[in-house]
């Protein structure tokens, strides 16, 4: 490790391959944990790839030990530098591949939040990769129907006119199930 510089490219592999060693040593634990952070708190921007892996190998790891404070600060990091990995993917199928692999992070962060007492951090951390995919097609959505208007513009029209009827007919549907005295069924 001494050789590797601290602007090296491969320092956060290096330390996240230590790290992963150290912890099967014994008595070596907190080395391995402060091997760890020192991996998440590089510039994730351009190591996440690494950064990432290390993120997921303490989380993982913390989960074993319930060290749910931990495990949840690793899953954090963790979460910065995939949405960062998702954000660089081109399409929707590239997308979609990052984001299977992000499984394991909604798991373990709910866990670790639900373990500290955060119900609604636990919620979050299981939503969060649904989030980004519904995020991703309302994008997408969007680009269709600004290209729509450029070749289509009454269809367009007709479109909008449609959604803006269907958003009032469910903004509606919510006001009645909040009045109990209402004659409409949900």
């Amino acid at each position: 490790m001494e050789e590797t510089l601290p602007s090296s490219i491969d320092l956060v592999g290096r330390l996240n391959n230590l790290a992963t060693a150290l912890r099967f040593g014994p008595g070596e634990s907190a080395e391995a944990v402060r091997l760890y952070r020192r991996c998440c708190e590089t510039d994730w921007r351009t190591n996440a790839e690494d950064v990432l892996a290390a993120a997921q190998n303490w989380g993982q790891w913390a989960l074993e030990r319930r060290a749910w404070s931990e495990a949840s600060e690793a899953f954090s990091a963790a979460w910065r530098a995939a949405d960062h990995l998702y954000r660089l993917q081109a399409g929707r199928q590239n997308k979609q591949t990052w984001l299977h692999s992000f499984t394991e992070l909604g798991a373990g962060g709910a866990l670790a939040a639900g373990m500290l007492g955060d119900g609604m951090g636990a919620v979050l951390a299981l939503e969060r990769g649904r989030a980004m995919m519904l995020a991703e097609a309302l994008e997408r959505d969007r680009a269709d129907l600004e290209a729509l208007l450029a070749v289509r513009p009454e269809l367009a029209r007709r479109y909008l006119n449609i959604v803006g009827r269907l958003r009032g007919l469910d903004a509606s549907s919510w006001q009645d199930r909040r009045n109990p005295g209402s004659d409409v069924i949900p």
